[in-house]
């Protein structure tokens, strides 16, 4: 038998249960053998794993649709109001609690149906499957599976602790009021990241059409930098009349060489820090020093330190900047200045800028990849040398105000997500309301109950009482 999952001292009137004997826990057994091909445009809606969401509500906006054949296949997993529901194949240990349900609705067979008697709030136990020492148990169980999978005994053996009714009631009121105000301080942090997100945009946008700093007519013009690199530059340039003087726009083949990556063979991957680090895509660039990092002892494609890196495929357009030398794969570009007085800088924050457009000319069905073509063909505005100093100095300063605020909201959300652990902690230790010395003690409803079942039992037999 498990032990409980919070180790404290309980009020007098709570108790101890085994979940076995209060909750009724259904599956779909294996599939049934249902098939993709089987899901229809319209009739009962079948829950997946991604739909349950983070916050414990269930998204009904897309999902697939079973026959009523297959909804009534199975009677024990057709989702009733105040279920709630464990996945245990997959993102495992997710809980939802269906507090509506716009048509008839089943489960897939990577769901749980939990269904607690009278004995427990189906409220109190949701909050109760979310606290952290259960969701630690859950990843203790499954640790070192070869296919990570929660089995339902896992669930039934689980002791928890039950306050009395009343006081169930209580908690969760208690457990939602603070929740909503948390909730309510979560919301006004987001909105201030897409504020933030909407700010960085503004600050390129106005630096690439020249309003950021202010242009000095002694500054040496942009096409000049041209010339050093091509001599005769005059077909090179593509000017609309919008330019600031002493800006041009060309095609980024025109100023930097694209270096497309390629995979080396795996044989030569290691994380022995055998050759130099290798970069596959943005999963791995996103941090270019994380605690395990993967070296390759052949490269086929090298970035130089300095170089800008960018994502071209899964997804399309996101950068940063080589610390070293490294090895590329086919997931990434390396851009490379041909002038060694142009600011790479510059052209990291151009990428940044039209981040969205080169994710939309990302074209293919299994992921959107962009070509090497597409890159060196990019249309890049070009300041003169000295004023993109000036911008880059500029843009940098501001990005770091933004850097410092988003800072304090990540750090904040932290808090907001240690709040609600704590609160839940304390709710099943007795510690979150009063109690009620004229409260039912939970003890004594558990022995109805137990009578009840007594009775039902002799009266039909073939009648168990969950």
């Amino acid at each position: 038998m498990n032990q409980p999952i919070l180790q404290c001292t309980l009020p007098s009137s709570w108790c101890t249960i085994q979940l076995n004997d209060f909750i009724k826990i259904s599956a779909r057994i294996g599939w049934r053998g249902l098939k993709k091909s089987e899901y229809t445009s319209e009739g009962a809606l079948l829950l997946a794993v991604k739909d349950i969401l983070h916050d414990g509500k269930i998204n009904y906006d897309v999902l697939d649709h079973l026959s009523d054949f297959r909804y009534n296949e199975s009677p024990e997993i057709k989702i009733k109001k105040n279920d709630i529901l464990i996945t245990k194949d997959g993102t495992i240990g997710k809980i939802g609690f269906v507090d509506t349900i716009p048509q008839k609705t089943t489960v897939n067979s990577s769901i749980l149906v939990v269904r607690p008697s009278k004995v427990i709030i189906p409220r109190y136990l949701y909050y109760y499957f979310k606290t952290s020492l259960f969701q630690k148990i859950v990843r203790d169980k499954i640790k070192g599976t070869a296919v990570p999978h929660l089995f339902q005994h896992d669930i039934k053996r689980f002791e928890i602790y039950i306050s009395p009714l009343n006081e169930q009631k209580r908690i969760v009121t208690k457990i939602e009021s603070i929740f909503s105000q948390i909730d309510a301080c979560r919301e006004k942090l987001d909105k201030i990241r897409v504020l933030s997100r909407q700010h960085r945009q503004s600050v390129l946008k106005h630096a690439f059409e020249g309003k950021l700093v202010p242009q000095d007519p002694n500054d040496e013009p942009a096409e000049i930098l041209l010339k050093k690199i091509h001599g005769d530059s005059g077909e090179l340039v593509f000017d609309d009349g919008s330019l600031p003087n002493g800006w041009i726009k060309t095609k980024l083949q025109n100023i930097c060489t694209v270096i497309l990556g390629q995979s080396p063979p795996s044989s030569t991957y290691n994380l022995s820090r055998n050759g130099i680090p290798f970069f596959q895509g943005k999963s791995d660039f996103g941090d270019l020093y994380p605690k395990t990092r993967m070296y390759c002892s052949d490269p086929k494609k090298i970035a130089e330190k300095d170089d800008l890196l960018l994502s071209v495929r899964a997804p399309v357009g996101s950068t940063n900047l080589s610390l070293e030398q490294c090895c590329i794969g086919r997931g990434l570009a390396a851009i490379r200045p041909l002038e060694q007085n142009m600011n790479v800088k510059w052209i990291i924050h151009f990428f940044r800028h039209v981040e969205n457009h080169l994710e939309n000319l990302g074209t293919g069905t299994t992921f959107k990849a962009i070509s090497g073509k597409q890159i060196k063909e990019l249309e890049i505005i070009i300041p003169p040398l000295n004023e993109q100093k000036r911008i880059v100095t500029k843009v940098e300063s501001i990005f770091g105000r933004i850097d410092a605020i988003e800072k304090q909201v990540d750090d904040s959300l932290t808090r907001l997500d240690q709040l609600k652990k704590s609160v839940l902690k304390k709710a099943f230790e007795g510690k979150l309301v009063p109690q009620d010395p004229n409260d039912e003690p939970a003890s004594v409803l558990l022995e109805k109950i137990k009578q009840e079942k007594l009775t039902n039992r002799k009266s039909n037999p073939a009648n168990k009482f969950r």
